[in-house]
Formats: C-alpha cells, sequence, structure tokens
C-alpha cells in the first residue's frame, strides 16, 4: 500500500452500498484495516444522518453530510452551511406546483 496515502473518502450509494444498501463484511474489514495503517476513512453523500441507518459511524473518521453542507469529524461539526427553510420556502412550493422533485431534510428528517 502507499505509504502517502492519509485518507480515503468515498461515496455511499452505488460506491460503498451494495444494491440491497448493505456493505460487504470485506469492505468493513478493508476500512478497519485502513484505519489500523493510520489512514482516515470518511464518507461523503447527499444524504443527511439518516445514511447511518445503513452502516455504523464507528467505522469511519468523519463524515461529510448534506451535499458538503455539514462536515464532522466524529462528531464534532467542523463545517456548517445549510440553507434556513425559511430562505427557501417559497421555492420548495414553486417546485411542488410544477411537479419537480427536491430532496431536503428538514429537522433531521429527510423529504
Amino acid at each position: 500500500m502507499n505509504k502517502n496515502i492519509k485518507m480515503i473518502v468515498t461515496d455511499l450509494d452505488e460506491t460503498l452500498f451494495k444494491t440491497d444498501k448493505t456493505v460487504s463484511e470485506n469492505t468493513i474489514n478493508t476500512l478497519k484495516e485502513c484505519r489500523k495503517k493510520g489512514i482516515k476513512v470518511v464518507y461523503a453523500t447527499g444524504r443527511g444522518k439518516s445514511a447511518e441507518q445503513n452502516i455504523s459511524s464507528s467505522i469511519f473518521d468523519g463524515r461529510i453530510i448534506m451535499n458538503g453542507a455539514i462536515a464532522q469529524i466524529n462528531d464534532d461539526v467542523i463545517y456548517y452551511r445549510v440553507i434556513p427553510c425559511q430562505s427557501v420556502r417559497s421555492l420548495l412550493i414553486a417546485c411542488d406546483k410544477y411537479g419537480l422533485k427536491i430532496a431536503s431534510q428538514f429537522n433531521g428528517m429527510d423529504y
């Protein structure tokens, strides 16, 4: 393994997750081995905290969620830049009116 590798960042859906939204034992063991060698393991996803329904956060050193709006190392938030609901409410209503689909998260719930 290249000793210059400091961090692995992976997407979840259709990358780390199999089609049934599980992660193989081989992949989990590989990530754990990377961490033992001092390589940081982080996931990046468009999802919010709901991503952790499918995989334990304990095998990661950090996470980048909500398409980059929030970054965490362990449970410490190091970056937080979300758009307040009141700022996009009219946009969401207009999209709904025209049948456009938008993914959003409010109070920890994915919509």
